[in-house]
């Protein structure tokens, strides 16, 4: 899910951008906003993937404050200019804005804007290496629902009801996976982006489309406090 700002004033211009990508699939609007400081703080904590910034004067020094984000350590949003006239196209292209719409906004530009976004910032799979001997085998981690500990092996249990056995330990592929697998206990290691429910009272998870739950252990409670949280950050943001 990509998420996006609209920093600006104009009702109009706001209503048009969030309707129009409430048509394309992978996009969450944060809450709009004509203030500098709070536009500010919502980018360092929300961090969004798009931010749509108003050049007309809505917040002071709008390419300045573009250029003050790299000054702290977060994924830069990419910045799309809005205005009614075209006399900052050159500065905001050097200041490595992605692109730069004019008001009336059209729902067309603002839909071929965010197509060509998606189509630009595409990831490629995340892939992880079984090797045994001459024979590597590669999976896409978006595939993958948790693994399980089996003495010196290692099942991949997949979204399809395949299971691939690994002959190296857990612990060799907990330091391979990307950051949203997380090991809740000796013997599992889950994708946190299948994770539907925490039990704490039973100390269990449930993962999306199985009926067996994960059990997890209290030497990996704060994996499982982080889940947590950024389930509960995802929830605030969809009812937002």
């Amino acid at each position: 899910m990509k998420h996006y700002l609209i920093i600006d004033s104009n009702r109009n211009t706001i209503c048009k951008i969030e309707k129009t990508l409430q048509n394309l699939e992978g996009f969450h609007s944060l809450k709009p906003t004509s203030s500098r400081q709070r536009a500010m703080d919502q980018i360092l904590t929300e961090q969004p993937d798009v931010v749509f910034l108003n050049m007309d004067g809505v917040i002071d020094q709008p390419l300045g404050f573009a250029l003050e984000l790299h000054l702290y350590d977060i994924s830069m949003p990419h910045f799309i200019g809005v205005s009614n006239n075209e006399d900052q196209v050159y500065q905001a292209m050097k200041h490595g804005f992605y692109d730069y719409l004019l008001t009336p906004i059209c729902k067309t530009e603002i839909r071929k804007s965010l197509l060509r976004y998606q189509k630009t910032f595409r990831k490629s799979p995340e892939l992880v290496c079984l090797k045994s001997y001459k024979d590597y085998h590669f999976l896409d981690t978006s595939e993958i629902r948790f693994l399980k500990a089996d003495n010196n092996t290692t099942d991949f249990h997949m979204v399809n009801g395949e299971i691939i056995t690994a002959f190296k330990t857990l612990k060799t592929y907990e330091d391979q996976l990307p950051g949203h697998f997380k090991r809740i206990h000796k013997s599992y290691i889950i994708n946190t982006s299948k994770v539907t429910r925490i039990d704490f009272g039973k100390a269990l998870c449930r993962l999306a489309n199985i009926e067996t739950s994960i059990p997890f252990s209290k030497k990996f409670k704060d994996n499982i406090d982080v889940i947590h949280r950024s389930l509960c950050k995802a929830s605030y943001r969809s009812s937002t």
